[in-house]
């Protein structure tokens, strides 16, 4: 990782926080001294949202100890909002982008040459929903898919839900 916020906390008493920037010039390592012994925990994240999380122990005064952090992998979710049985890519539609039942970005598909498209950026791995509604018609339309590997393209296109007619009778003991 070329650059990162890097944060020590310290789990016992005296409860010390320790933060380092993490950049290309110091090959990716930051040092934290003066460290209580006992246990601690490191956090690290990148300007593209990805982060890690590490716990360990400072076994005594005076012993240095190497810990890694691995960020979490990202990738980009992309597609259209398409209206059912002529899959029309609709322009101008809210689209909202979900994980673990949070949202963690929102777009509006795209006009003219790439009508009815969104993307999504540095997407954090895991499950993903998407949900979009189209102000216009007032439909909406859900897309679930999974992200697991970094670099991955995750294609979802969302497609609106199909409206209908319903007709009946009202009767009232057994008459219309």
């Amino acid at each position: 990782v070329s650059q990162a916020l890097v944060r020590l906390t310290e789990s016992s008493y005296p409860y010390a926080n320790f933060d380092a920037v993490l950049e290309a010039a110091n090959e990716s390592v930051v040092a934290f001294s003066n460290v209580h012994e006992g246990t601690f925990s490191i956090t690290a994240s990148d300007a593209l949202g990805r982060g890690g999380r590490v716990s360990g122990q400072l076994p005594g005064p005076g012993i240095e100890i190497d810990v890694v952090v691995r960020l979490t992998v990202t990738g980009t979710v992309e597609g259209r909002f398409l209206m059912p049985g002529t899959n029309t890519p609709v322009p101008f539609v809210g689209i909202r982008l979900l994980s673990n039942n949070r949202v963690i970005g929102q777009s509006t598909t795209l006009s003219g040459v790439d009508v009815g498209r969104y993307q999504f950026l540095h997407v954090p791995a895991g499950n993903i929903r998407l949900e979009g509604l189209d102000p216009a018609t007032g439909r909406g339309g859900v897309a679930v898919g999974t992200l697991s590997a970094q670099g991955e393209v995750l294609a979802l296109d969302v497609l609106a839900t199909a409206l209908g007619t319903v007709q009946g009778t009202v009767t009232s003991n057994g008459l219309p």
